[in-house]
């Protein structure tokens, strides 16, 4: 969702309900914790997995998702939206403006430096011999 031209779904994150759904038939409300992927105008996309959700459910879900936005684009994507930042459900939730997502969007490159670098150091100790 592009949370620039949607503002209804800025709001919806921001009220949190976002992952609430009204039935078609009787409109009873219900939630389902479905994966977003938000795109904030000229940034990085935001991948905001469920909770309990997995590592590697969630690359799964992003390649899906990823590929499901490159077909309503038409074209290749351009290359700041070929990289998801994880932002978790409840940071998601908490966002008021676009201060707080310019936050948010640091803390999660910094969460992603780090993690690749926590990957590189098991990558090199593993290959030394040091477990």
């Amino acid at each position: 969702m592009d949370i620039l031209e949607r503002h209804d779904d800025a709001k919806r994150i921001r009220d949190g309900t976002i992952d609430t759904i009204a039935c078609p038939h009787c409109g009873e409300e219900g939630t389902v914790d479905g994966p977003l992927l938000v795109y904030p105008e000229r940034q990085r996309l935001l991948r905001s997995p469920p909770p309990g959700t997995s590592r590697e459910e969630g690359k799964q879900t992003a390649g899906y998702l990823l590929g499901l936005l490159a077909g309503t684009l038409r074209n290749e994507l351009p290359d700041h939206l070929n990289q998801t930042l994880v932002i978790p459900r409840e940071t998601l939730l908490a966002l008021q403006d676009e201060e707080d997502l310019k936050v948010a969007v640091d803390e999660a490159e910094q969460q992603s430096l780090a993690a690749v670098e926590r990957e590189r150091l098991n990558v090199h100790r593993q290959s030394a011999g040091h477990y």
